[in-house]
């Protein structure tokens, strides 16, 4: 119990001290912020970016110095939670059951794709391949969007 307190407080500080590394509209450069069971977080992270840059549009006040520190930790957290639970799940579950897994994900995905091009283009196993492409190309478009 001591030592996963001390993880999450050295965390905690790893968290803080990093923050000024996200100066808004300077290059970001490669530099190693934390690696958390066997994986980097880097400064650099698209991850870490996208979370960021989301997180800030979310603030009352973008500009302020708070608030982009929120953001910032809010980000790192974000993927520091990300890799202890990956860690976690690649110690759990066995490598034969994680493939499983993810081909049972696969084909749910492409149950729940192709109920919604059959639902709102009305695209079927008749449809042609270019239909199918170009409702395939529309809902990704709608997907980007949202």
């Amino acid at each position: 119990m001591i030592k996963r307190i001390l993880a999450v407080l050295t965390t905690l500080a790893m968290l803080f001290s990093v923050s000024a590394v996200f100066a808004e509209g300077a290059a970001v450069p490669d530099t190693l912020l934390v690696t958390v069971n066997g994986t980097e977080i880097r400064e650099n992270n698209e991850e870490l970016q996208t979370y960021y840059g989301q997180l800030i549009t979310e603030m009352n006040d973008p500009d302020s110095e708070a608030d982009q520190h929120i953001a910032r930790m809010d980000a790192m957290n974000i993927l520091v939670q990300d890799a202890v639970v990956s860690a976690k799940i690649a110690e759990t579950i066995p490598e034969e059951e994680a493939s499983r897994i993810r081909e049972e994900a696969k084909v749910t995905w492409a149950e729940e794709i192709n109920a919604i091009l059959a639902e709102n283009y009305e695209i079927t196993d008749e449809s042609s391949e270019e239909e199918r492409t170009a409702a395939l190309t529309e809902l990704l478009t709608q997907l980007e969007t949202y």
